[in-house]
Formats: C-alpha cells, structure tokens, sequence
C-alpha cells in the first residue's frame, strides 16, 4: 500500500486550492467512525474517513481530495445561485 501521510495531503489540499484560486486557508481531518463516504466538505476543511482512506488506491485518494476541495472552493456559490446543488452544473 502507498501511504499517504498528514503532511502531503495538507500539501494537495493547499496546491489544489491554490491552482483553483482559492486563498482561504483548507485544513482536514480525519474521522475514524466514518465508513460509508471517504470524503465530506464543509466551509473550510475536509473530513477524510481514515478506514475508506486506507483502503484506497493512490489515484483514490488524489481524486477524493481534489474533489472535497472543489467543493470547498464552491461553496460560496449557493449563496450566489439559488438552484446550486453541489455536483450540478456551476460546480463542474
């Protein structure tokens, strides 16, 4: 298995972000309950679910934290667009 270890996915989140624009601070956590979804995002951090997180590939893991950042970075567009849902069509 290639691990992944705290600090290169602090790195990610901070380099996705910034090619995204975005220059908010992004911290994550992890949630070592969670085992239905690898990735949730909230207003400025991501939860990761450590068992799902283990599991997954590398790819995996890469996709899942581009994505929770995505979603991060998007967030402030429900306030803009009232029929905003987050995979609709703004936030690809």
């Amino acid at each position: 298995m290639n691990y992944m270890d705290t600090q290169e996915i602090s790195q990610l989140v901070g380099e996705t972000a910034s090619k995204l624009g975005y220059s908010h601070p992004i911290s994550f956590s992890w949630n070592y309950r969670r085992n239905s979804t690898i990735g949730l995002a909230f207003d400025s951090r991501i939860e990761l679910s450590y068992r799902l997180f283990l599991r997954a590939t590398p790819e995996q893991r890469r996709e899942t934290i581009v994505h929770e950042v995505c979603h991060v970075v998007a967030r402030p567009m429900r306030y803009m667009f009232p029929s905003y849902r987050p995979h609709g069509y703004p936030w690809r």
